[in-house]
């Protein structure tokens, strides 16, 4: 039946595969055919001689066909490549102390720079955090009676925060502070109350001490306000003399990385005169075990 294979060892079979081998072998003769009749024609470089060869180098010198400046000799060749090879070991002997002490004058230059942009960076924070006193005719009479003395106390609070709204506007008009201009002073207790009572209202407080924001904008999400964004200030209200002081308040950058310099804030800027330091803070001069395990730092 056509289209069958015949079964191996047939007469079918055997002519099938010598007309295959016959094909193959006529596949290859034609291949060879197609190429040129005999080698080309090369001349060498080195000597000049011109011959017919499949072989890359010449019959009669020996050198190869596409040897470089074939007028060098093999010696002259080698002096060359010991020159080549004395003249880099030398060029790295030259080159490679001077790249070792660029890096280390590089290096100087960069300690010096780093070194005044920190110098650069303290005398900024120091200057913006300069303690600022002032106060009112005003102040705080144990002798009156306690609505009194309390609405004596919160005028001193709100002059307070008056004289930090001052105070930052003449900042912004010399451009110390910038960004979206101050529209109001928010202050709280700079260290929590029990019960969240606000220091001037806790009548055996003598001095108060407050962590204020010159509010720039709100903090708004889903419609409501959770905070404030602005500049830092803290201050501390002396109430029986109806006097303060009010500093800037750089605080530390926290997650945002390490800071190029830190000044610790005056302890007057705190109420915190004659404290003890703890940390970057003080040792709260209101805590009646003043300890650092329990002592909070303001």
């Amino acid at each position: 039946m056509a289209g069958q294979t015949p079964p191996p060892g047939s007469p079918e079979s055997s002519r099938l595969a010598a007309e295959a081998r016959e094909h193959a072998r006529s596949s290859v003769r034609s291949v060879f055919e197609q190429g040129p009749e005999g080698p080309p024609e090369r001349t060498c470089r080195s000597c000049g001689m011109q011959t017919a060869t499949w072989g890359g180098r010449c019959p009669a010198c020996e050198k190869r066909f596409d040897r470089r400046l074939p007028w060098l000799t093999d010696p002259a060749r080698r002096a060359l490549l010991a020159v080549a090879v004395v003249i880099g070991a030398g060029t790295i002997a030259v080159v490679a102390p001077q790249i070792t002490q660029s890096k280390k004058d590089r290096a100087a230059i960069d300690a010096r720079t780093q070194a005044a942009r920190v110098v650069k960076e303290r005398a900024r924070l120091i200057r913006e955090q300069r303690p600022v006193r002032g106060g009112v005719v005003t102040k705080d009479d144990p002798s009156l009676r306690g609505p009194e003395r309390l609405e004596v106390r919160r005028g001193l609070v709100l002059a307070f925060q008056g004289a930090i709204l001052e105070e930052v506007r003449a900042r912004e008009a010399t451009e110390e502070l910038t960004g979206t201009p101050v529209r109001e002073v928010l202050c709280s207790p700079l260290v929590a109350n029990k019960g969240k009572a606000r220091d001037e209202d806790l009548l055996d407080k003598e001095t108060g001490r407050y962590d204020c924001v010159a509010v720039q904008r709100d903090i708004v999400r889903g419609g409501k306000v959770l905070g404030q964004l602005g500049h830092s200030f803290v201050g501390a209200i002396r109430f029986r003399k109806g006097t303060w002081t009010l500093c800037k308040d750089n605080k530390a950058p926290g997650e945002r990385g390490k800071p190029l310099a830190t000044v610790v804030l005056a302890p007057e800027c705190i109420g915190a005169e004659g404290a003890d330091r703890l940390g970057n803070g003080y040792v709260d001069p209101d805590s009646p075990v003043p300890t650092p395990e329990a002592t909070p730092d303001v």
